[in-house]
């Protein structure tokens, strides 16, 4: 065949080529804005916002409209790992900020969010068990007022409690676990570890509440 006429035939395919390329990236993009109106942000794997994004990432990065679909896929899955970091569902908000970190540009994004993902973490794992207050710095303590009757009759004994030290090195959430002699000094041991005030629990530059336990002695030595 004429040089000419190949030259002509290999500019029409590669033009063909680019005509398709050009319409199979604009139904990508397409499908992805649908995948995230639905809510279809990362899942199914093979039919989700992220899956079309990512394919046409792959193969034309500088397609026009892209960048603003990942900047509209990025902010609804920071929304949901947000949401989800709240509502404690620990394995769905890592599952979001994998996919976030993955994805152009969505590392800055979901840095501060792994922060509170791993802050949350921690801090239900420091609720769920409660260690000897002795362990926390008590910055100030406050002793029981002896009851008159129990200390007229020679009475002594002791309360167990538990309690949460927030964040601010205030205890909350008071109960009693067990006293000896039953009841007897229940009251006066509560109001008196209300008064505590503990240094605050911290971690890496954050306060954390911590669940603890005490008990606390009434003794006429």
């Amino acid at each position: 065949a004429d040089a000419g006429v190949v030259r002509e035939l290999s500019a029409e395919v590669a033009a063909a080529r680019a005509a398709r390329a050009a319409r199979q990236h604009s139904e990508w993009l397409a499908l992805a804005e649908r995948r995230r109106a639905t809510g279809a942000l990362i899942a199914p794997a093979d039919d989700s916002a992220q899956h079309y994004l990512e394919r046409l990432q792959n193969e034309a990065p500088s397609f026009a409209g892209l960048e603003a679909s990942w900047q509209a896929w990025r902010t609804a899955v920071a929304a949901e790992a947000s949401g989800l970091i709240v509502a404690h569902n620990w394995d769905g908000a890592e599952t979001r900020l994998a996919a976030l970190e993955r994805a152009p540009g969505g590392g800055a994004l979901a840095a501060p969010l792994r922060a509170d993902l791993e802050h949350g973490r921690l801090q239900e794992q420091y609720l769920a068990t409660a260690i000897a207050a002795s362990e926390l710095t008590l910055v100030k303590g406050a002793t029981p007022t002896y009851p008159a009757d129990a200390e007229q009759r020679g009475i002594e004994g002791w309360v167990d409690l538990e309690f949460v030290v927030d964040a601010t090195g205030r205890p909350k959430d008071l109960k009693i676990t067990a006293s000896e002699p039953a009841g007897r000094f229940d009251t006066v041991a509560s109001a008196a570890v209300a008064q505590y005030r503990f240094a605050p629990f911290e971690r890496d530059g954050r306060a954390f509440e911590r669940r603890v336990r005490v008990r606390v002695r009434f003794t006429l030595r």
